[in-house]
């Protein structure tokens, strides 16, 4: 075995490592006594809303990009490390790579918890209905699937399904870190486009349903990497559209009869 291909292995054992450590995390978080601070609905419930319940989030949603996001960005990883392994320093690179990425969607946590604080703060002042809330779900969703026959959909999830590309038309072979951080930061910036819409009915359960969280990360891993994968774009976005027509229907059915 060539010292390049033991040099990849050994990266691939890592990141599946890595993404493993997540998983085995997260199962523990969602089984201790602190699982209110990942899950949207058991902090709001607990009024546990404040900057150490924010910092716990992002932490745990840092996690979750790291054993959902990760393994759909093996390939971008890969060809980059395939690009500058000769390079001295190319173990920093890469690691730069994934800090670049993994940061940008970290700083996508802040803005969800944020917006999770003041959509609270809202529900507690103006005494929001089930009703409501069960309504404003609904038009996420169906905006979730709009978003899926958008054009800005479909060039994020090009430059996520050609990393090769993306790399060599931003990548100038100066072994500087920064750029290294700057291609996972441009990348993940793509990355955030094309799945933001999955990751929004996760925040909507509350974040912390394991078997949810692997179906999402699946399908965009598919969506991504996979030969088909511009094929479920269109069924993805019609799946969201009904289930938010459900979701406004249903009821109504269940009060008639």
């Amino acid at each position: 075995m060539t010292p390049q291909r033991h040099s990849k292995h050994i990266l691939i054992l890592l990141i599946l490592s890595l993404v493993a450590l997540s998983w085995i995390s997260l199962w523990i978080w969602n089984e201790s006594p602190a699982k209110g601070f990942l899950d949207h609905n058991a902090s709001a419930s607990l009024n546990q809303i404040n900057l150490i319940s924010g910092l716990l989030f992002i932490l745990g949603w840092t996690l979750m990009v790291f054993a959902m996001m990760l393994p759909t960005t093996i390939p971008l990883i890969l060809s980059f490390h395939n690009l500058i392994n000769n390079q001295t320093n190319h173990k920093t690179l890469v690691s730069s790579l994934i800090v670049g990425y993994v940061g940008i969607w970290s700083i996508l946590g802040l803005a969800v918890h944020i917006t999770h604080v003041g959509i609270h703060t809202i529900a507690r002042q103006y005494l929001i209905s089930d009703r409501t809330t069960l309504i404003l779900v609904a038009i996420v969703l169906a905006l979730s699937g709009l978003y899926q026959f958008t054009n800005l959909k479909y060039r994020c999830l090009i430059k996520c399904r050609s990393p090769f590309s993306f790399i060599l038309a931003r990548w100038h072979s100066n072994s500087s870190i920064r750029q290294a951080l700057l291609l996972g930061y441009k990348h993940g910036v793509y990355c955030i486009g094309c799945c933001w819409t999955l990751m929004m009915i996760m925040f909507l359960t509350g974040s912390t349903n394991l078997v949810l969280m692997m179906l999402i990360g699946g399908v965009m891993a598919i969506e991504k990497n996979s030969r088909w994968g511009l094929r479920i774009k269109k069924p993805l976005g019609y799946l969201l559209i009904s289930s938010a027509a459900v979701l406004v229907v249903w009821p109504l059915v269940i009060r008639n009869q």
